[in-house]
């Protein structure tokens, strides 16, 4: 008999298709480069991390120098260690780990110490970070003994090592922190290289008439003199209308800065009204008002007259420019009003605020700067700035 054989059906094996295989490839892909980025975060935040660790550990070495010695080293003598005497505070100076993170660069990744004032009863301490820490925001920052500051500032640091050697009452270091902010929106505006003298009065602190006795533009000069019967408070110096007044100790004649005869600035953030800003002891000189007049002096003689008259009466800020021999400019906080007035000489003595002659006021005062001339811009952009300054520091902005 003949066996019929039967047809097995062909057994067909299933693949990936092309598309399958590129989409599993995508997969792969996608999580690989997440994975990388995980990983490398991980290391930033650990260099981040082991970077204010060793801050902390070269801050308490400094601290244990200081008990013991009264004074912070010499930063020559703060290399691989920290030693003096015999006696070992830190056995090895720890360098930044590597590579830097963030907006740091090679030079801003270091930890480089400097003594501060002439008894090296201060330090700064440099160093960058790239990424939030804890409550530090990333970027050059400063520790000194108060705490760490924003930014790597010398001028803040100048500022407190004035105040340290005054023995003054510093401000908190999170007020210091927008101390520092401020200066540095001055600086980048063009406001901070135009003057000579900047005086700051208001902290939200009343333990600090002193401190804001500083010239925060150059903090070696003179202090200013407070006089008569001041009262200090959050938002600064307030005079009694009778005695109180401020001298700055700021003469422009003898100076030698910014502040000319035919390119000059003054200006002030007023809180309370009153009459007279600043002054000399010649009643009709180089005064500002809180009123709309045409006595608004800046370099001219006691007889010319300001022509038109100038509106600054009200709270917020009040300055006056001169630009040239006949041209100035006055801004009532946004507004600006110009007018001419011919210049004559500088005079001989120094600026006083809250007094003109013999005649006081009893305006109160947050800001004062005198300095050369600034542009409408810069003078909105200073604006600006301290109203973002107070409100960081709890009170309303009122420039």
């Amino acid at each position: 008999m003949v066996k019929l054989l039967r047809m097995q059906k062909p057994i067909f094996k299933t693949a990936f298709t092309l598309v399958e295989l590129l989409v599993v490839i995508a997969i792969i892909g996608i999580l690989a480069t997440l994975a990388i980025v995980a990983i490398q975060n991980t290391r930033k935040n650990a260099r981040d991390t082991k970077r204010m660790a060793d801050i902390k550990q070269i801050q308490t070495a400094l601290e244990l120098y200081f008990n013991d010695n009264g004074s912070y080293p010499v930063s020559s003598s703060v290399t691989s260690t920290i030693r003096y005497g015999g006696k070992v505070y830190m056995e090895v100076y720890p360098q930044a780990p590597t590579p830097p993170d963030g907006n740091c660069d090679e030079e801003a990744n270091q930890y480089v110490y400097t003594e501060v004032g002439a008894d090296n009863g201060s330090y700064n301490l440099s160093f960058c970070i790239g990424s939030q820490t804890g409550n530090i925001s990333p970027g050059n920052k400063s520790a000194t003994p108060i705490g760490i500051l924003e930014r790597d500032s010398a001028e803040l640091t100048a500022i407190i090592a004035r105040a340290e050697a005054e023995g003054f009452t510093l401000p908190s270091v999170s007020t210091l922190r927008q101390v520092d902010i401020l200066i540095g929106a001055m600086k980048t505006s063009g406001f901070w290289d135009e003057q000579d003298l900047i005086l700051n009065f208001a902290y939200n602190n009343t333990d600090l008439a002193n401190f804001s006795r500083i010239n925060w533009k150059n903090p070696s000069d003179p202090l200013a003199v407070r006089n008569g019967g001041l009262t200090y408070g959050v938002y600064g110096e307030l005079g009694n209308g009778s005695n109180a007044h401020i001298d700055t100790n700021n003469n422009p004649s003898t100076y030698g800065g910014n502040y000319t005869l035919n390119d000059a600035g003054r200006g002030a953030v007023i809180f309370s009204a009153g009459s007279v800003i600043d002054g000399t002891a010649n009643a009709s000189i180089n005064s500002l008002r809180n009123g709309n007049l045409d006595a608004h002096k800046i370099n001219q003689l006691a007889t010319t007259a300001l022509s038109p008259s100038a509106d600054l009466s009200g709270v917020g800020y009040k300055g006056v420019n001169r630009d040239d021999a006949t041209n100035v400019r006055f801004y009532n906080k946004a507004t600006e009003l110009n007018g001419t007035a011919n210049s004559s000489s500088l005079y001989n003595g120094n600026q006083y605020l809250m007094r003109r002659g013999g005649t006081y006021s009893s305006i109160g005062i947050s800001f004062y700067h005198l300095g050369g001339s600034i542009s409408q811009t810069i003078t909105q952009n200073f604006r600006i700035a301290y109203n973002a300054y107070l409100v960081s520091i709890g009170l309303t902005a009122i420039a």
